[in-house]
């Protein structure tokens, strides 16, 4: 059996104090194979340290592994959350809102066609308005062309397209 006068060799308020752990704490590390013993509260001291870095190591790569596996969870979470949204209507499909915004598009570009003659009959006036609102239809086309080829850049390939 070791004693306290061997070199390497130190007690149990030795090891407490320098890993600034409880004795039980230390007894645990023991029990779970961390810590080498060298005797009844008898400690290697490089073991001891070595031991409880080792513990500690493995610690943090049980805590990565956990961090990526509620990554996953999250997703999976989230992919639920969208998939019960759409079922209950909470989100539309993305070609209907392009159907949508494409008709208002076009039916405002319709009803500034006929702005110019309805709201004078100075044929001047008529022409400036027309140029003004033929430059605002072209503006929402674009607009609208644009967020389409913004969207289609995240992927989406929509069946409506072209139609």
């Amino acid at each position: 059996m070791a004693t306290a006068s061997e070199p390497g060799i130190v007690g149990l308020n030795t090891v407490i104090r320098l890993l600034g752990v409880t004795g039980e704490r230390v007894r645990q590390l023991v029990r779970d194979g961390w810590i080498p013993k060298a005797g009844k509260d008898r400690y290697p001291l490089v073991g001891s340290v070595q031991g409880y870095v080792r513990f500690l190591q493995d610690g943090e790569r049980r805590a990565t592994k956990s961090a990526a596996a509620h990554s996953l969870a999250d997703a999976r979470r989230r992919e639920i959350e969208v998939k019960i949204a759409r079922e209950e209507r909470g989100l539309i499909d993305i070609d209907e809102h392009v159907d949508v915004v494409d008709s208002l598009v076009e039916m405002f570009v319709d009803g500034l066609g006929g702005l110019p003659a309805a709201a004078s009959s100075d044929d001047r006036m008529r022409e400036r308005l027309d140029r003004s609102c033929a430059d605002l239809a072209g503006k929402l086309r674009d607009r609208s062309a644009k967020r389409l080829g913004e969207l289609q850049e995240t992927g989406w390939s929509g069946a409506g397209e072209g139609e």
